[in-house]
């Protein structure tokens, strides 16, 4: 079967003031081409890297029609979270950024903002529910505001803001150009992998006991709307992906992409060949099923859920996702004893 491709956007939608019909036809050709693409049994993460591409043009194309082109210079749109790890799924949230230049202020281009993000959630962005977005004051600054904001994280460095610290190690900027960010981002990197209390925060606060597995091995379920399930993203990706972020930053992996890190903490002998292809097929495991959900959530028209039924997984996948979760569990406990609280 050849692999399903994720279909273009058409930039004349976009010279329109409404476009629904063009919006559900968009929606409807991403269902289709993740259904074909599940089916094709290839690597998910080939399909993510090509949706958030999608996506990411789609960002381009609503914030030139709708912030006007003199804000628009004064303005460097930042992609967060999963987009700027380059994987995005059917329903993952619009987590950005937005530096300003110096004769900008917020409320300069606050408006605007609203009417972007607005319209992003017609194209099917939900907002972030940790309001990781520009409208939020703590995402919005020039640089020397960004700067001052990072320096304070530091300087009182609890755990809400080491995870801010950390959630801008996964930005990336829309224009590939772009250097304002390397200017903010980089003394974070620098920051983090030289202070062993917020790594050891990120390990023990953030990843310590996440997985979806308790000490003796079984499952931890939560209810889900249609029987227990397993939280994908919480209890299975996010530990992973944390954890691989973690270790990338204090062995000087510079990539935002989860897989690229893991293979440049391979490369340097962090751990063997033999743990990344385990690491590996965990995490392809967990984004095939949770694509795989959101799809049958957004074909039967339920609200999106990161929840996965037990009792619709059959029995090959049962013991397929206990065999990943302990290997996320390991990854887990390994980070957790290499990050020990400073003294």
């Amino acid at each position: 079967m050849s692999l399903a491709r994720v279909p273009s956007l058409d930039p004349e939608w976009f010279s329109r003031d409404e476009y629904g019909e063009q919006i559900r036809k968009w929606q409807a050709w991403l269902l289709t081409s993740a259904q074909e693409y599940i089916a094709c049994g290839q690597r998910v993460s080939d399909w993510l890297v090509a949706l958030t591409s999608a996506r990411t043009e789609l960002i381009q194309l609503v914030w030139q029609q709708q912030i006007p082109q003199n804000l628009r210079d004064g303005m460097e749109y930042i992609v967060l979270g999963s987009g700027g790890r380059g994987e995005d799924f059917l329903h993952s949230d619009l987590d950005h950024a937005v530096v300003l230049a110096p004769s900008l202020a917020p409320e300069d281009v606050g408006p605007f903002l609203s009417n972007f993000i607005g319209r992003m959630q017609n194209f099917g962005y939900p907002l972030c529910q940790g309001f990781v977005m520009s409208t939020n004051p703590r995402w919005i600054g020039t640089t020397l505001e960004w700067q001052t904001r990072i320096q304070g994280y530091f300087d009182f460095p609890d755990w809400e803001n080491a995870r801010y610290l950390f959630m801008t190690l996964d930005g990336v900027p829309l224009s590939a150009s772009s250097r304002t960010w390397t200017e903010i981002v980089d003394p974070v990197w620098q920051g983090v992998r030289e202070s062993p209390f917020i790594c050891w925060e990120m390990a023990h606060l953030g990843i310590h006991r996440t997985v979806a597995l308790d000490v003796f091995g079984h499952l931890r379920k939560v209810s889900g709307s249609r029987g227990e399930a397993v939280n994908i993203k919480d209890g299975y990706l996010n530990p992973m992906v944390h954890s691989i972020r973690l270790l990338a930053i204090v062995n000087g992996c510079s990539h935002t992409s989860t897989l690229d890190r893991m293979k440049c903490l391979a490369e340097q002998g962090v751990f063997p060949e033999s743990w990344l292809a385990r690491i590996e097929s965990a995490l392809e495991f967990g984004w095939a099923i949770r694509l795989a959900a959101q799809v049958a959530d957004l074909r039967s028209e339920r609200p999106v859920s990161d929840c996965i039924h037990l009792g619709e997984l059959d029995s090959k996948q049962k013991e397929q996702l206990v065999h990943h979760l302990e290997t996320a569990k390991q990854l887990e406990r390994w980070v957790h004893r290499r990050f020990t609280k400073p003294r």
